[in-house]
């Protein structure tokens, strides 16, 4: 009984403390800023949260060849931040209804 009392108490008091192995989600992440004249290249995990989508998703519109154009260098895929703008600016929708026959 005072084995698990302490092994309840230790586990309260990591939580409690900044303890590395108890912080399951990573920090957040933002973009250092890039140097003048440069864009600002997100990565896909970023693009993806910032799209409020997933990286599957942006995977799947690179191979049909839609949605956001990306860069490559190397293996790796980024987005311009400008990029992903003109992208949403694209793709506003309105609410054009045209009224009902009765």
């Amino acid at each position: 009984m005072t084995r698990q009392r302490n092994r309840i108490r230790s586990d309260a008091q990591r939580f409690a403390t900044k303890d590395p192995i108890c912080q399951h989600a990573p920090p957040p992440t933002t973009p250092s800023p890039a140097p003048a004249g440069l864009d600002v290249l997100l990565d896909a995990r970023e693009t993806a949260n910032y799209l409020r989508t997933t990286e599957a998703k942006l995977r799947q519109d690179r191979s049909r060849r839609v949605g956001v154009p990306y860069v490559k260098v190397g293996a790796r895929v980024l987005y311009r931040v400008g990029d992903i703008r003109a992208y949403i600016d694209d793709n506003v929708q309105t609410a054009d209804v045209a009224p009902r026959a009765r």
